[in-house]
């Protein structure tokens, strides 16, 4: 049926383009209308100074006068000193995070308790002149800053490249109960790649022969960073994935192909402490004989929570979101 297999190939087309287009306007939109005012000169300059002489007075006597640490024999300890010219060391993590260390200690993020509080000796603002200063020794800017890590919603995929291992479980009681615990393993090599793995333990039900049970279809990933700006709020991510037919499709765990799908996501921090996160993808088939091409878009917005020091030293950033998604899926 040639004519019903086009129009099921232009619908997944228009899918993927429609949410490829919501991405290009939000990411338009984000890159002129969310700049903050420019700072004077005069300004810079004096708060760099500030943060310097702060630095110089509360961090060098561990970390240096450079933030490559002071060498052990001076230190006293054998504890491995932060390196703050490494940016794949200092761009992860946001301010607050860096901030509650400073102001609550090591400890309270999982450091050594040679880091010592400072919450007595310098205020808030003190440390944000610290931390602006110490952000200036990372001198490659094509590593996205840690504020663009935003929360990982259930609907999309994230921009942010990290270093993580995930473990999700998902209940689909629609149709044939289903099981899925999945594995993912992320890793980041330069300052904009990652690539990833998954792998799903997945338990299928069904009334025939009851629930089944086994390794789903293995899935390998590549993304990398397109474009990101800190003052804005923004990064833009597109990758690839590969999701190969491992899963026994007799017993309703794999789709018994292999399928290939190119991505696009954007992150994009909004005003009031908000955020929102695009995703479009296409899922292509390589045997259509038993799995169609589909298209897909999802949006995800949210309110995190203003994050500050306080709440960084009570936890992880993001630990908990309120908002809501959409998508739209067209199969070929």
């Amino acid at each position: 049926m040639p004519g019903r297999a086009s129009h099921r190939r232009c619908a997944a087309g228009f899918t993927f383009l429609s949410g490829a287009w919501i991405l290009a306007v939000v990411a338009l939109s984000a890159s002129t209308g969310m700049e903050p005012p420019a700072r004077s000169a005069p300004a810079i300059q004096q708060q760099h100074a500030r943060g310097k002489a702060l630095y110089e007075s509360a961090c060098l006597s561990c970390h240096g006068p450079d933030g490559r640490g002071m060498p052990q024999t001076t230190l006293g300890f054998d504890i491995e000193v932060p390196d703050f010219t490494d940016c794949s060391f200092a761009t992860p993590e946001p301010d607050a995070d860096w901030a509650a260390v400073i102001l609550h200690g090591g400890p309270v993020r999982a450091f050594d308790r040679r880091m010592p509080a400072f919450s007595g000796a310098l205020s808030t603002e003190d440390v944000g002149a610290i931390l602006g200063y110490v952000r200036t020794m990372c001198t490659d800017d094509t590593w996205p800053a840690g504020e663009l890590n935003l929360p990982r919603p259930l609907r999309t995929e994230k921009a942010f490249p990290e270093n993580e291992a995930v473990l999700t479980t998902t209940f689909d009681a629609t149709g044939a109960n289903s099981i899925s615990n999945e594995f993912l393993y992320e890793r980041r090599f330069g300052s904009r790649n990652q690539w990833e793995v998954s792998v799903p333990i997945d338990f299928a039900g069904s009334d025939a022969r009851g629930w089944q049970r086994g390794l789903g279809d293995i899935a390998v990933g590549y993304k990398r960073v397109l474009m990101h700006s800190g003052p804005r709020g923004s990064i833009l991510s597109a990758g690839g994935e590969i999701i190969f037919p491992t899963g026994k499709e007799d017993r309703g765990l794999g789709s018994g192909t292999t399928v290939v799908e190119p991505f696009v996501v954007f992150g994009q921090i909004l005003p009031r402490d908000m955020f929102v996160q695009a995703h479009a993808a296409l899922e292509l088939s390589t045997n259509t004989d038993r799995t169609d091409h589909e298209g897909f878009w999802r949006v995800a917005a949210g309110k995190p929570g203003r994050r500050t020091a306080a709440s960084a030293a009570r936890g992880r950033r993001w630990s908990s979101s309120s908002g809501g998604a959409t998508s739209s899926r067209a199969a070929r």
